[in-house]
């Protein structure tokens, strides 16, 4: 994973002639994605749009996903992941312990870092290596906390026969509403990284 801490770092993207990097290059391409995705989400939910916008619809996250995203593809980084489970595919026959390490790697992993490879692998071709590698490591389940888009989550797990798990989690409230409060505060101004990650899981878990 050293490895792959590495590519992450090199990642780099331009955007109204600043230069982010790392986390924040991410971070700056997941948020391009979710406006445009604003900008394809019906007014209606699915359940009630026909089937021509349905087919329309996925028309346009798919031409967003594979022709946007791809275009930004890292391919340093998409290709050590992809190592890292080819590895454990071929070394590791246990399941119990193919899962232990799996699991290391999804803790290892940034929220932002599983969004943008849920963005990638909605664009990128059936057969792709990595793709299979995640669905077999059940990385995308139990992810309700993912401030992944509900249209793109549906499409999805439709086009690919998958799922996220979307079962709300018993809340962590250790400390009076007033102490949240006052905590969230006091991180917002010492931390602002992490006071963005919090507020994406909270934000993803009303939708």
């Amino acid at each position: 994973m050293d490895f792959r801490k590495k590519n992450l770092d090199e990642i780099t993207v331009i955007k109204d002639e600043k230069t982010y990097e790392s986390i924040k290059a991410l971070i700056t391409i997941n948020k391009d994605v979710e406006d445009r995705i604003k900008l394809i989400k019906p007014n209606k939910k699915l359940m009630n749009i026909s089937k021509d916008e349905l087919l329309t619809t996925e028309y346009k996250l798919g031409f967003l996903f594979h022709n946007i995203i791809n275009n930004r593809r890292q391919g340093r980084y998409l290709g050590t992941l992809n190592s890292i489970y080819s590895l454990i595919e071929a070394e590791i026959t246990e399941p119990s312990e193919k899962e232990m390490y799996w699991n290391i790697i999804s803790e290892q992993l940034t929220i932002y870092e599983k969004v943008y490879l849920t963005y990638i692998l909605f664009g990128s071709y059936r057969d792709d290596n990595l793709r299979q590698h995640i669905h077999d490591a059940k990385l995308l389940e139990e992810t309700s906390y993912l401030p992944i888009p509900k249209l793109v989550r549906e499409f999805y797990s439709n086009k690919y026969n998958t799922s996220f798990n979307s079962t709300k989690r018993n809340k962590f409230t250790p400390f009076t509403p007033k102490e949240n409060t006052r905590i969230k505060t006091l991180i917002k101004d010492t931390d602002p990284s992490f006071f963005q990650e919090i507020t994406c899981k909270l934000e993803a878990r009303e939708r």
